[in-house]
């Protein structure tokens, strides 16, 4: 049986069946340059694309460069958790800054409001306000 293409994949399969060949392309270009932003966007970080910076993180990425993907790679905790400061400055390095630049972007983002230190001395991600989701 063959495998399906990628852009097909997604779809419920009738809907893929019943696709023309050109509308299967155009969904395949669509795909193709999603891929290819998230790609960039991933290698370059938010602030590598022009308006990706989400509003509520501006103010943080502008006092300290990267602090916008810092909070990124730092997801909400579940009910407990928090980070401790080797896996902060673990995120920092995998968004490419060095243990003195992820230490600004956390004071930034302590600053924005968008993270703080746990009881149990860890750091949590907080949930920008006015912003539902």
């Amino acid at each position: 049986m063959p495998k399906t293409p990628a852009h097909l994949r997604s779809l419920p399969p009738a809907l893929a069946a019943s696709l023309t060949p050109e509308a299967s392309r155009e969904l395949a270009d669509y795909r193709t340059g999603q891929e290819r932003r998230r790609r960039a966007r991933d290698a370059g970080g938010w602030a590598a694309d022009p308006g990706g910076v989400p509003p509520f993180l501006q103010a943080a990425e502008a006092e300290a460069s990267g602090a916008a993907d810092l909070w990124r790679r730092l997801p909400m905790p579940g009910p407990g958790g928090g980070f401790s400061d080797a896996e902060v400055l673990d995120a920092g390095k995998k968004c490419g800054l060095s243990a003195e630049s992820t230490r600004e972007a956390l004071d930034a983002l302590r600053r924005a409001e968008l993270v703080a230190f746990a009881s149990g001395g860890g750091v949590v991600t907080v949930g920008p306000a006015g912003v539902d989701g």
